[in-house]
C-alpha cells in the first residue's frame, strides 16, 4: 500500500487518499486503483460540466487585421478562368496565408487559399477560379476566420474596447445560416465587427501561435500545427482598422490520467472528489454507513460551490418589454376617453 498522501492536489494525492482511507490493500490493489481513477473522473466530469463554473473561465485576445491587397505597380495576380492556381507578383508567398480568403477585381466571390509553393510564387485555391482570366488583377486578402483555443468548451462573450459605442462593444451571436446571409448581402461592409459565428473545423496554427509551454501543467496551445480546432468568423470581414478582439469562454474539462494532474476546480474543493470517490468505493464494498457520511460530505462541500458560484457569477435577469402589456386607445384626449368608460356603463 502506498503512503497516504497529506495534501490534495494532484490526481495521484487524490487517489492516495482514497486508498488510504478505504484501507485498499493486498493482492488487488492495482485492480481496485483503476476503480478509484474512475470514480474520481466519473465525479470530476460530472460536476465540471454541470454548468459554466467560474472557475472554467478563461479570457484571451486575438487581432482581427485590415485585409492584406495588392499595390499598384508592385503587387498583382494572374488569375485564370478554371484554374486553382494563382500567380503572385511583388508578393511573398508564405504559409502564413493558407486558410485566409481571397478576392479579385472587386468580385464579391471569397476563395479560400489552401496551399502555396514559393518557388513559382503560386498560392492553390479550394475551387476553381470561375471569372475572367487576368495577367495583372488586384486582390484583397482576408483572415476573418479563426481558431477557437483547443481547451474551449464553450464561447461566453466576444467583444471589443476600442472606441465602439454600439452594444458596448459586444459581437453579436448569429446562427451559421444567418451569418451567411449578411455575409453574402455584405461582403464590401466596412465597419467594425458586429458579429460572429462558430463554424467548422480549421487549422489550428491558422490563427494561434504554437506556445509549446507548460501552464499549470497544461499545453495551452500546444499540438502539431494540422490540428483541426472549431473556428470562429467574425462580420464585416473587413473592419474599420486593426482591432482586438476579446473572447472570454468556458473551458473543456478533460478527464485525469497521469498523477501530476490537476483538475481545475479550485484547490479548496477538490476534496469533494475525493468523498465522492470514498462514496462510491464503500457503497460497492457494502458499508452503508461509511458510504452515506461520505456523501453527506461531498454532497455539502457541492452545495457550498453551488452557492459560491451564484454569488460570483449571477445569470442574467429576464428583462420583460413592458411596451406588449400596455393598453392602446385610439382616443385624442381625455374627454374622448371619460364618455367611451361611461358608455360602456350603460351598456353593462
Amino acid at each position: 500500500m502506498t503512503v497516504p498522501s497529506i495534501k490534495c492536489k494532484t490526481f495521484g494525492d487524490m487517489i492516495s487518499i482514497v486508498e488510504s482511507r478505504g484501507r485498499i490493500e493486498g493482492t488487488v490493489e492495482t485492480v481496485d486503483r483503476e476503480l478509484v481513477k474512475g470514480f474520481l473522473n466519473e465525479h470530476y466530469m460530472r460536476i465540471g460540466t454541470e454548468r459554466n463554473w467560474w472557475w472554467r473561465s478563461f479570457h484571451r485576445t486575438f487581432a482581427f487585421k485590415t485585409p492584406v491587397e495588392s499595390e499598384s505597380g508592385v503587387s498583382s495576380v494572374a488569375i485564370v478562368d478554371e484554374s486553382r492556381e494563382i500567380t503572385m507578383t511583388g508578393f511573398t508567398v508564405s504559409k502564413a496565408y493558407v486558410g485566409r480568403s481571397i478576392r479579385f477585381n472587386g468580385s464579391g466571390d471569397l476563395y479560400r487559399i489552401i496551399g502555396y509553393k514559393v518557388a513559382t510564387g503560386k498560392f492553390y485555391l479550394e475551387g476553381e477560379f470561375l471569372g475572367t482570366s487576368d495577367a495583372d488583377a488586384t486582390f484583397k486578402i482576408y483572415e476573418y476566420e479563426f481558431a477557437l483555443p483547443p481547451d474551449y468548451d464553450t464561447v461566453k462573450q466576444l467583444y471589443i474596447v476600442d472606441d465602439v459605442a454600439r452594444n458596448y462593444g459586444q459581437v453579436d451571436y448569429l446562427s451559421t445560416l444567418d451569418f451567411n446571409r449578411k455575409l453574402a448581402a455584405s461582403v464590401s461592409t466596412v465597419t467594425y465587427p458586429t458579429f460572429y459565428t462558430i463554424d467548422g473545423k480549421i487549422n489550428m496554427n491558422n490563427s494561434l501561435e504554437l506556445l509549446d509551454d507548460m501552464i499549470l501543467d497544461y499545453d495551452f496551445l500546444g499540438g502539431a500545427d494540422t490540428d483541426k480546432v472549431d473556428c470562429i468568423r467574425l462580420l464585416p470581414i473587413t473592419p474599420d482598422k486593426s482591432r482586438l478582439i476579446h473572447l472570454d469562454y468556458s473551458m473543456n474539462i478533460t478527464p485525469m490520467t497521469e498523477d501530476a494532474n490537476e483538475p481545475i476546480i479550485p484547490m479548496d474543493s477538490r476534496w469533494m472528489l475525493v468523498h465522492f470517490a470514498l462514496y462510491e468505493w464503500f457503497k460497492l464494498n457494502g458499508q452503508g454507513t461509511s458510504s452515506d457520511k461520505e456523501l453527506r460530505d461531498a454532497m455539502g462541500m457541492l452545495k457550498e460551490m453551488r452557492n459560491e458560484h451564484r454569488k460570483t457569477e449571477p445569470k442574467p435577469k429576464f428583462v420583460v418589454n413592458a411596451n406588449r402589456f400596455r393598453r392602446v386607445h385610439d382616443y385624442d384626449n381625455r374627454d374622448d376617453m371619460f364618455r367611451a368608460a361611461r358608455a360602456l356603463e350603460y351598456d353593462s
